[in-house]
């Protein structure tokens, strides 16, 4: 497990430099460009600036969904999948303990 970390945290690293690289030229590039001629990349800039609509490809998004039959019939597997392996092994009343025993203060005080 700890060769495959180590390769993690390398591709993580190496990926983060090239986009710090990326984002460090290409403001590098604007910045020279709005120096040199600001009326050519600021024409530049308006043709980028442009509405994208996403209201069609959304909307089967936004549509309700009725999950309540789903969850109903299969509460336990949901459960199963939703809570950590660790507390799937504790009973119920240890792993989610009740709101009023957290708030209770400490009888030393």
């Amino acid at each position: 497990m700890g060769a495959y970390s180590n390769l993690t945290w390398q591709l993580l690293v190496q990926f983060l430099l090239v986009l710090f690289l990326v984002v460090a030229v290409s403001g590098l590039a604007v910045g020279v460009g709005l120096i040199t001629s600001s009326l050519r990349i600021v024409g530049y800039f308006h043709m980028l600036n442009r509405w994208v609509s996403t209201r069609h490809v959304l909307r089967p998004v936004e549509v309700p969904v009725d999950t309540e039959r789903v969850t109903h019939r299969h509460h336990r597997w949901l459960e199963g999948s939703t809570r950590p392996p660790s507390a799937r092994r504790l009973p119920r009343s240890v792993s989610r303990p009740s709101l009023p025993s957290l708030w209770k203060a400490p009888s030393g005080f």
